[in-house]
């Protein structure tokens, strides 16, 4: 598939759109390789990862989090994974729960 053509794809000009966006923040970066990573298997193909690192928009950092978040089992997809998972706050909810009783 020639490149250009996958650039019009929407997950990589999404990505290409988050990189430049998100350029040397590492937080606001990881929000967009959140949607992509699973632990299982990378949610982009090859050809759109090279097509993202292809278009000259991402800092080295940002090439390097792509690659390594979507590769499962790497610290990095673990990382943005568990972005997208809930987060337990029972202490909270405690607080919240007496304070409703009140």
């Amino acid at each position: 598939m020639d490149e250009n053509i996958m650039l019009r794809n929407t997950r990589a000009s999404y990505m290409i759109e988050g990189a430049r966006r998100s350029r040397y923040n590492a937080q606001h970066w990881f929000r967009y390789l959140r949607k992509y990573a699973d632990e299982e298997k990378a949610l982009l193909s090859q050809k759109e990862i090279t097509a993202i690192i292809n278009s000259g928009e991402l800092t080295m950092y940002q090439i390097i989090t792509l690659k390594r978040a979507m590769q499962p089992g790497t610290i990095t997809n673990k990382r943005a994974v568990s972005l997208n998972k809930r987060t337990t706050t029972p202490m909270v909810d405690e607080l919240l729960r007496r304070h409703s009783q009140n």
